[in-house]
């Protein structure tokens, strides 16, 4: 959802598969006609931006989006096409989202979120 939010990015049915490891699934933009191809992974278990160059060197048109949950991504040569999204930037996006009532963020989200945050009050 943050991708779609954030660039436009919807996933091309049937793309997560076995063979696919280093990526989730692919995703394009309908718009432009970009790929995206994100990874996640949750815990200690580290993302490594080099592992991607093969799969968009010499196409501009091919992004990476690496997302770990405990924030174990390893950079050792900056490209542009790689981006990654830090655990705060998630939350940051999932908070707005919930205060503007979008419709974006799934329910069992928002209520984990309104319980957390109702002792806030």
């Amino acid at each position: 959802m943050y991708l779609y939010d954030k660039a436009n990015y919807i996933a091309i049915p049937s793309t997560n598969k076995i063979a696919t490891e280093l990526y989730e699934c692919v995703l394009v933009n309908p718009l432009n006609g970009k790929l995206a191809y994100p990874q996640v992974k949750k815990g200690d278990e580290k993302l490594n931006t080099n592992k991607y160059i093969d799969l968009i060197k010499d196409n501009p048109n091919k992004e990476v989006y690496l997302f770990s949950s405990e924030d174990q991504v390893v950079v050792d040569t900056h490209i542009d096409n790689i981006h990654i999204i830090s655990s705060d930037q998630l939350y940051s996006w999932v908070k707005e989202k919930i205060e503007e009532n979008s419709f974006l963020i799934p329910e069992g989200i928002v209520k984990w979120y309104k319980l957390i945050h109702s002792s806030e009050k």
